[in-house]
């Protein structure tokens, strides 16, 4: 028996009097979209926080050891590198630890919920965030489509790349307070908190300086948004297709008669898009991880008396770097980053689809 042929056109549904309402292609209410991107933040956020800890903490290891054994020592209270009456440092001679070694040292000398330091931020940061990115993008992906016959994909490049561009703006405030948050080392007790630290960025850098590292986080964003949603949705249509499942639609039996095809059910999209989110946001993280590492230092630096360079500019930090560390140090924390960035992009995109399938069935 051969799988029934899977259409994805819109421009066709559209021109027979079928508007869908599919896998990843829907448009439901702004209320549907904004309600399911806020819920979907807030289950990524709890899921992954563990994994952006230890990345971040990796990612200014090498700044940190570089300066272990001076006596003003400005980056030993952001990793968990305490120097030991020998001199040496706790998690030995390696320069680069593993993933795993920082999380068993995290845990050892501050417990195991520092993993979850900065989850407030996170959810604080996300919310608003995913919120802007997702309703933006469905509404610019659906713009775009409408009026570009041969735009299936070059929609979601732009449509991505917009979108989240309007989200790092305005939100890199508390972008950058997460980051601080979490670089710390330590219990939360002893730590600065939350208004601390941008009250503290403030003071050395003005109202402005809550915006420091908004360049190279759109270097990072804005080409991992764009491969991202470019790999999302080209894996979405190849995945429903091998399934023989048609895109769920506001006239079911009408398509059913048009082109005889099955209606996905609620576990296929749950799962087209988990694999989706999980292949596309492996991809853009390795793609672009190397500003993820340039952005994690200048947001950490603002706030740790960092004086003497005073060019923060994300070219001269590039040079530094490599200059100083070597190419390798681009790659820090590469590990937990996809760890992290690629269950939560499926996380994230599972739980928005399968939102809004329930709004829509009323459910």
């Amino acid at each position: 028996m051969s799988v029934p042929k899977v259409s994805l056109d819109i421009a066709a549904h559209r021109r027979q009097g079928i508007e869908p309402v599919a896998i990843g292609n829907a448009l439901p209410s702004f209320s549907v979209r904004l309600t399911s991107a806020m819920g979907s933040s807030v289950v990524s956020a709890v899921a992954t926080t563990p994994f952006d800890v230890v990345k971040t903490r990796l990612q200014v290891f090498d700044r940190a050891t570089s300066c272990a054994f001076s006596s003003s020592v400005r980056f030993q209270h952001v990793v968990c590198c305490q120097p030991t009456s020998n001199g040496s440092l706790f998690l030995g001679a390696n320069p680069r630890p593993s993933a795993y070694r920082m999380m068993a040292c995290i845990v050892k000398n501050e417990g195991l919920t520092s993993l979850w330091r900065g989850t407030g931020y996170a959810m604080l940061t996300s919310l608003p965030s995913v919120g802007i990115y997702l309703t933006c993008y469905e509404q610019l992906k659906h713009h775009l489509q409408a009026r570009m016959e041969k735009g299936k994909y070059f929609a979601p490049i732009v449509a991505g790349s917009v979108s989240r561009t309007l989200a790092v703006v305005m939100t890199n405030p508390l972008e950058l307070v997460r980051t601080q948050i979490m670089a710390q080392r330590g219990t939360s007790r002893g730590n600065a908190g939350g208004r601390v630290l941008m009250s503290q960025a403030m003071q050395s850098g003005g109202v402005l300086s809550l915006w420091r590292g908004v360049i190279p986080t759109l270097y990072r964003d804005v080409p991992f948004s764009a491969t991202y949603w470019l790999v999302a949705e080209m894996s979405r249509d190849s995945l429903a297709a091998k399934l023989g499942a048609s895109l769920p639609t506001k006239n079911r039996n009408k398509l059913e008669n048009v082109h005889n095809e099955r209606i996905a059910s609620a576990s296929d999209i749950l799962w087209v898009n988990l694999a989706s989110g999980m292949i596309a946001g492996s991809a853009a993280a390795l793609l672009t991880h190397p500003f993820d590492v340039i952005k994690t230092r200048i947001q950490v630096e603002i706030t740790h008396g960092i004086k003497e360079e005073t060019d923060m500019k994300t070219l001269s930090i590039l040079r530094r770097m490599i200059q100083a560390e070597g190419w390798v140090s681009l790659w820090g924390g590469v590990g937990p980053r996809v760890l992290k960035v690629a269950p939560s992009c499926a996380i994230v995109l599972g739980t928005y689809e399968m939102l809004k399938y329930v709004w829509a069935e009323g459910r």
